[in-house]
């Protein structure tokens, strides 16, 4: 079993955990509307300005599906808040992943062999959502020149019943992300709707790695006290 990084790369939200599509039939999925920033920049209480050229400018936005897993809220909500955490329970349980830094304050970075590094923390929350900010540098690939980026992710959450009537959770992301490297801008152009449908793709791999792991939580109890260190 494989999970991926909390990475952010020139073209999506990258997150792996993709094996649990397989693996763990639990999510009711289905497309959403289109996209739209659910919150007013002049509510955010940081980097307002960096959020206003992401959004006036993406050079890539994307919706991923929505969800409905069943889970005990508690741990999702918890895992929100750390990331880190979420990345050792994996590990717990096999999973081989990248590791996520906590650098204290709310903040969380993530860096790779190439020289990667993003830094990002939220910025906005209310009981249906929260925003996370981004920014570093990240290159791609051994061919492609570092690339730095702004994004922007909008984690709707809501909690609700499963079919089964078990407590859950529905929740979709959407993400904005915007560059000033014209390769990449040029290569989004280029690549047109195909690079929607990958940062799609890594939405839904990003909302895998929180709902795939609360759902084996609450499926397995037995290991949940060992998996949350307790």
């Amino acid at each position: 079993m494989r999970c991926g990084t909390f990475a952010l790369t020139g073209s999506v939200l990258a997150m792996g955990a993709s094996w649990a599509l397989a693996a763990l039939p639990f999510v009711n999925r289905n497309v959403t509307a289109p996209i739209a920033f659910a919150v007013a920049v002049e509510e955010l209480t940081e980097h307002q300005q960096d959020v206003r050229q992401v959004l006036q400018s993406p050079t890539v936005a994307a919706r991923g599906p929505s969800e409905t897993f069943a889970c005990r809220p508690e741990h999702y909500f918890h895992f929100l808040d750390h990331p880190d955490e979420a990345v050792r329970a994996w590990r717990k349980l096999g999973a081989k992943c990248v590791g996520i830094s906590n650098l204290g304050g709310g903040q969380f970075g993530w860096s790779d062999e190439l020289g990667s590094e993003v830094t990002w923390k939220t910025i906005y929350r209310d009981p249906g959502k929260r925003v996370w900010y981004a920014h570093g540098k990240v290159k791609p690939n051994h061919l492609l020149p570092m690339v730095p980026v702004k994004v922007v992710v909008v984690l709707h959450h809501t909690e609700k019943k499963t079919d089964g009537e078990a407590t859950g959770i529905e929740h979709h992301a959407e993400v904005f992300l915007h560059t000033d490297s014209r390769a990449a801008a040029l290569l989004a152009r280029t690549m047109g709707s195909s690079t929607t449908r990958v940062a799609e793709q890594g939405l839904g791999q990003l909302q895998l790695f929180f709902s795939a792991l609360c759902y084996y939580l609450d499926q397995n109890p037995q290991r949940a006290a060992m998996v949350m260190g307790r």
